[in-house]
């Protein structure tokens, strides 16, 4: 595997199945939705919406997945740019996963608006557990990712910054 098929497979992939679902099973007062809207997509997304039964798929894949497929994402990038070294690491992917976390909290204490669900919690502490797995799979075994300098914490602040307005949009407005 090299670092371009981790950038497609770890982080485009989720990124894009996740959107996907807003897309096309969330309604169309999401901001994910209007968005595609605005840039004139929502003619296809359509198309989409009239093939796809949403009672067929259970709650957790329609609510619960995109959430941790974000988070996920989120991770897998601050590893990348991380090179998957440093004592930062597994503490930079935990503070992301306690964002997630935080957030789903925040919804049950009606500082925000959503919904708590305990599934999501599930869902995210998952996301975590699979970029954690990523970390020491491509730290034993996969030691092409390990070489390199690591990235400047602006970069990271920023990702930070940007994946958590992301999710909030997504997910709670």
């Amino acid at each position: 595997m090299n670092r371009y098929r981790f950038i497609l497979l770890e982080i485009i992939l989720p990124l894009l199945f996740a959107g996907g679902l807003y897309l096309v099973f969330r309604s169309s007062d999401t901001v994910v939705y209007q968005l595609t809207s605005f840039v004139g997509l929502s003619g296809m997304v359509d198309l989409f919406r009239g093939f796809t039964v949403v009672n067929a798929f259970p709650e957790w894949f329609i609510y619960s997945l995109p959430g941790a497929l974000w988070l996920l994402a989120f991770q897998n990038t601050i590893s990348l740019l991380k090179k998957f070294t440093g004592k930062t690491l597994v503490p930079l992917i935990l503070l992301a996963s306690l964002m997630g976390i935080g957030l789903e909290f925040f919804q049950y204490l009606n500082f925000t608006d959503g919904r708590f669900d305990i599934v999501d919690l599930l869902f995210y502490f998952g996301a975590t557990f699979l970029a954690l797995i990523n970390v020491w799979l491509i730290k034993n075994k996969w030691e092409l990712y390990a070489e390199g300098e690591t990235s400047s914490s602006a970069l990271l602040g920023v990702l930070f910054v940007a994946f958590t307005f992301i999710i909030y949009l997504a997910d709670i407005v």
